[in-house]
């Protein structure tokens, strides 16, 4: 939001956050992520990348898996803890999922095998350190 200097609103903090939403609707809508690509670091044989709020999951230079955020919270919220994230891997019968996550153990579990049922919350302690 615009900033109030003594109860006006401050237009050019206005103009410039309009600037950065249709920036970001231009970057979305051209196919593009709205923010580069961040690596969040490997965990057993994947490797994981944020950009804006999609997950990619890597072994070697393949892609296994690609998620997007519903939430839109994913990449604000490797923003926030950006040095301190960590990666777990759960292997079920039917199912891998990678937890990206803060110390606290809450984070973005994304499924291998069907993203669409991806979700936030807490996760297993963590297998790997994340590093960027």
């Amino acid at each position: 939001m615009g900033t109030k200097t003594r109860g006006r609103v401050d237009k050019d903090a206005l103009r410039a956050r309009a600037r950065r939403i249709r920036e970001m609707n231009l970057a979305q809508t051209s196919g593009r992520p709205a923010l580069p690509p961040v690596r969040i670091g490997q965990v057993e044989e994947y490797e994981v990348f944020v950009e804006g709020d999609d997950i990619v999951v890597k072994r070697g230079p393949d892609v296994v898996s690609r998620g997007h955020d519903n939430l839109g919270q994913l990449g604000a919220f490797v923003t926030k803890w950006t040095g301190r994230l960590r990666l777990a891997l759960w292997k079920t019968e039917d199912f891998e999922i990678v937890h990206v996550q803060n110390p606290r153990r809450y984070g973005y579990a994304h499924n291998l095998n069907q993203p669409e049922l991806s979700e936030w919350g807490e996760g297993p302690p963590p297998t790997s350190s994340a590093s960027p």
